[in-house]
C-alpha cells in the first residue's frame, strides 16, 4: 500500500511541486495585498492627519494676523491725530480764536486726508501683517514638523510640534533645501516684526503727504457752503484715491503702476531704509550686526519679493475697492434725514470716521478685509509656499482646502 502511495507521489511529483508553487505563491500574494492596502491605508490616515494640523495651524495663524492687526490700532490711530490734528483746531473753534475761515478751510484738508489716509493705513497694514506672520508662521509649522520627524526616528527631545525655539544656525544645515526650509530664531522672528514699525511711522508720515497734496488740489477751492449728498461724498472720496493712480484725469496704465509702487513704498522699507528701521532700536553698531544675519536677511528678501508682486497688488486693490465702500455705507446714515448737506456739516462726519477705522476691538474694517476672499487666498499662498516640505513628491495642499473656499 505505501509502496502504491510512494509510486504515486513519483509519477505525479511535478504537478504537486507546481502545485505547492502556485497555491504558496497565492497565500504570498494574499499577504502581500493585504499588508500592502494596509500601508496605503495608514499612509493616506497620515496625510489626512498632516492636513489637518496643518490646516488648524493655518487658521490659527490668520487669527494671530487679526489679533496683531487690532493691538496696533491704538498706536495707528494717535500717529494719525498727531500727524493731522484737527482736534487742535476744533478747540480754537470753540473759543474764538484766531482766522475763522482760515481753520474752517484747514479742517476741510485735514478731516479728508485723515480718513483717506486712515483707509489706506489699515488695508496696508491688514496686508503687511498677513505677509510677515504667514512667512513666519510657515517656517514655525515646517520646522515643528522637522523636529517632530527627528524624534520619531529616535532623536532627542519631546513635544517638537509645539516647539518655539529656532536657531538661525539651521539655515547653514539646510542650504541646499532653499530658503523656505530654513528655521527662523525666536530673536530673528521680534527683529523681523519690528520692520511693520516702519508703516506706522516713516511710511504713514509720507502716506499723509501723498494724500495731503491730492486733498488740497481737489478741495481747496471747494466752497464750504456747497452742498455734497451721500453720493458727492463718496465720489470725493474715490478721486482721493489719485493717490494710487485712481481718478487721474488722463491717467494710463504706466501712471496708475508708479503710483502704486509709490503708495507701497510706505509699506515696507526699501533695503537701504533698512538699518534706519532697525537703529532706532538698537543703535548703529547692533544694528548693522542684526542686519548681516542671514536668517533675518533671507526673510527681509522673501517679504520685499512678495511686497513688489502683482499678486499683492492685486490684492491691496480689491482690500481698498471694498474698504472705501465700507467707509461710504458708513457715512450714508448721517444723510437719511437730509439728502443735501454743506460741505461744512460734512466735514465732521468724515473727519470722525477714523474712530471706526482705528477701533481696537470690534472693528468691521479689520473683520471684514480678513473674511475678503483674495485676502484670505493671498494668506494661503504666502503659508503654502514649502511645496518641497509638504511631500516627497512635491506636492502641496490646494490652496483653497486652506483659505476656506
Amino acid at each position: 500500500m505505501f509502496e502504491s502511495i510512494r509510486g504515486f507521489v513519483r509519477r505525479h511529483r511535478r504537478k504537486f511541486i507546481v502545485g505547492g508553487v502556485v497555491v504558496g505563491g497565492a497565500w504570498l500574494a494574499g499577504k502581500y495585498m493585504q499588508w500592502k492596502l494596509a500601508e496605503v491605508e495608514t499612509q493616506a490616515a497620515d496625510e489626512r492627519l498632516a492636513h489637518q494640523r496643518m490646516r488648524h495651524h493655518f487658521e490659527s495663524n490668520q487669527a494671530t494676523c487679526n489679533t496683531t492687526v487690532l493691538s496696533l490700532m491704538p498706536a495707528l490711530k494717535a500717529q494719525l491725530m498727531l500727524l493731522l490734528d484737527s482736534e487742535a483746531i476744533t478747540a480754537k473753534l470753540r473759543s474764538q480764536q484766531g482766522n475763522k475761515l482760515q481753520m474752517w478751510e484747514n479742517l476741510k484738508i485735514i478731516s479728508f486726508t485723515r480718513t483717506v489716509s486712515g483707509v489706506y493705513a489699515v488695508v496696508l497694514l491688514v496686508v503687511l501683517m498677513r505677509v510677515q506672520l504667514n512667512i513666519i508662521g510657515r517656517h514655525m509649522y515646517v520646522d515643528s514638523q522637522l523636529h517632530g520627524s527627528a524624534s520619531s526616528g529616535g532623536g532627542g527631545g519631546g513635544g517638537g510640534g509645539r516647539s518655539r525655539s529656532y536657531h538661525s544656525g539651521g539655515a547653514a544645515d539646510g542650504a541646499g533645501e532653499g530658503p523656505t526650509t530654513a528655521s527662523v530664531a525666536t530673536e530673528v522672528q521680534k527683529d523681523y516684526l519690528m520692520f511693520s514699525q516702519y508703516l506706522l511711522q516713516v511710511g504713514l508720515a509720507r502716506l499723509v503727504e501723498l494724500v495731503r497734496e491730492r486733498a488740497e488740489q481737489l478741495l481747496g477751492d471747494v466752497s464750504l457752503k456747497k452742498l455734497f449728498s451721500i453720493d458727492d461724498v463718496c465720489s470725493t472720496l474715490e478721486l482721493l484715491r489719485g493717490v494710487e493712480g485712481r481718478g487721474r484725469v488722463g491717467g494710463h496704465a504706466g501712471a496708475e503702476d508708479a503710483c502704486m509702487e509709490q503708495l507701497l513704498g510706505c509699506m515696507f522699507p526699501s533695503e537701504a531704509e533698512e538699518v534706519e528701521v532697525v537703529r532706532g532700536v538698537y543703535g548703529e553698531a547692533e544694528a548693522r550686526h542684526k542686519l548681516n544675519d542671514p536668517a533675518l536677511r533671507r526673510i527681509l528678501a522673501e517679504t520685499r519679493e512678495l511686497v513688489d508682486s502683482e499678486d499683492l497688488v492685486v490684492v491691496v486693490r480689491l482690500a481698498l475697492d471694498h474698504t472705501f465702500t465700507l467707509l461710504g455705507k458708513n457715512v450714508e446714515p448721517f444723510f437719511s434725514d437730509e439728502g443735501l448737506l454743506p460741505l461744512a456739516k460734512v466735514i465732521p462726519i468724515v473727519n470722525g470716521q477714523i474712530h471706526a477705522l482705528a477701533k481696537p476691538s470690534a472693528n468691521e474694517f479689520v473683520e471684514s478685509l480678513a473674511e475678503l476672499p483674495e485676502v484670505e487666498e493671498f494668506s494661503a499662498i504666502v503659508y503654502s509656499a514649502f511645496a518641497q516640505l509638504s511631500h516627497d513628491n512635491g506636492d502641496r495642499p490646494a490652496l483653497s482646502s486652506l483659505a476656506g473656499n
